[in-house]
């Protein structure tokens, strides 16, 4: 009997409506999948993918666009955003594009992401959350399952969970069509997450994650010069009605962003396992991870270590010189935003010129390119590969295992168990 999994509605209608010769199906075996809905030619188009909350890691934050999420320096790129020191772009024309959306949703909440404990305040936060953990689970403060967290990666998580809040209340604010191009909140809860798959130990390790996001200690955000507008009740529905109606930044913390977005650790765990499971890197030339997107569409080709799909998702590579250069038109274009104070823009006949210019923005995130590596037939399952297709047998086995959770069965490891003996010799000599 075949398991009625919940349809993915967000994922069916950009299907259809960009006609991609796509059908979802479900299986017991193999849950929700994407196979061919008619016969497909090599190098065909399969899907264009629109991402979704793309981010760079904190590392990385100055060698990645944060404009496009398309271009990255060896060096530091030469321009950013003076108030939060948090965003870098590729040219001024990036830094243009994403200043309604980075300075009225962003930058606030990146100041404070940078402002997060340090040093030994940042060890005494982890260990104390570590010895409240152990408490509960066993009485005694035993326990250290987050001792092994760097400050750096805590960084990066964060500003992944800012960019998933961010995108939902920009879409319940109103700013992004329900039904369109751009994916939603909800098409990427309709991702599976295979939370029951998740290791105890990672469980409480999440949950104490939960207790350091909700309490996150950061430096005062920088007054405007102006009054600002009284800040609204932690709500998703106030928060979202509020940026989307103001030109003012609102007054609220990170945590409380936090969580308004996820109520209870279940919520946090959710949408990390959901992560865990479907969001794709974004890489450099030399196959080094600099940030990740989801890409809600593209989460339903299934894994094969003989794929019969491929996609380019490589970031170009920006010289120093490129970075840093500019023409007379864009020192002048330098100037004028230079000299713009967000603080003291507020007539309200301006919300409406920059909500456009916010979901332009949005329109820049990455688009991966699915297409034919060879000839499909029809009713075959679409698939790429999760992991590094030049591993040996073992070495993939154990990867989409940690990672995952499943046990290979495709074709190509089927093929290499029969021609490995049990000894591990191949063809059982």
């Amino acid at each position: 009997m075949t398991s009625q999994l919940p349809v993915p509605n967000w994922t069916q209608e950009y299907i259809a409506a960009n006609d991609f010769p796509i059908d979802i199906v479900s299986s017991d075996a193999r849950g929700r999948y994407a196979i061919a809905a008619r016969d497909i030619r090599e190098g065909e188009v399969v899907l264009r993918a629109q991402g979704y909350a793309a981010v760079c890691t904190q590392v990385c934050r100055k060698e990645v666009c944060s404009g496009c999420f398309q271009a990255y320096s060896l060096g530091v790129l030469g321009l950013k955003c003076d108030a939060c020191s948090m965003a870098f772009y590729c040219t001024l024309e990036c830094r243009e594009k994403s200043f309604d959306l980075h300075s009225r949703f962003e930058c606030t909440f990146m100041s404070q992401i940078a402002g997060m404990a340090a040093g030994k305040a940042f060890d005494k936060a982890i260990a104390d959350i570590d010895a409240a953990l152990g408490v509960q689970e066993s009485g005694a403060a035993s326990y250290r399952r987050m001792q092994d967290l760097e400050r750096t990666g805590v960084q990066s998580l964060v500003r992944w969970l800012l960019g998933v809040c961010v995108r939902g209340l920009i879409e319940e604010g109103g700013l992004i069509p329900t039904a369109g191009a751009l994916p939603t909140y909800n098409a990427v809860l309709e991702l599976v997450p295979n939370e029951n798959c998740l290791p105890q130990d990672e469980r409480l390790k999440l949950e104490g994650l939960y207790i350091f996001f909700s309490n996150l200690s950061s430096k005062p955000a920088k007054r405007s010069r102006k009054k600002a507008d009284a800040s609204p009740t932690t709500t998703l529905k106030s928060l979202s009605q509020f940026m989307a109606s103001t030109m003012t930044p609102v007054q609220v913390s990170f945590s409380e962003l936090f969580t308004a977005r996820f109520p209870q650790p279940i919520d946090f765990i959710r949408i990390i396992c959901i992560r865990q499971c479907n969001v794709f890197g974004l890489w450099d030339a030399e196959s080094e991870c600099l940030g990740q997107s989801f890409f809600p569409a593209a989460s339903y080709f299934n894994h094969s270590c003989d794929k019969n799909l491929y996609f380019d998702q490589t970031m170009k590579l920006v010289p120093s010189s490129e970075a840093n250069k500019q023409n007379p038109s864009e020192q002048d274009l330098a100037r004028e935003m230079e000299s713009m104070d967000l603080n003291s823009v507020k007539l309200e006949d301006d919300v409406e010129a920059s909500n456009t210019r916010v979901f332009a923005a949005l329109q820049r995130m990455p688009v991966l390119v699915f297409q034919a590596k060879r000839d499909i037939s029809k009713g075959e399952a679409l698939t790429h590969c999760y992991v590094d297709q030049s591993l040996e047998r073992e070495e993939r086995r154990a990867a989409l295992k940690e990672e995952y959770y499943f046990d290979c069965d495709c074709d190509r490891c089927i093929r290499e168990d029969n021609q490995t003996g049990d000894d591990g010799s191949v063809d059982g000599k």
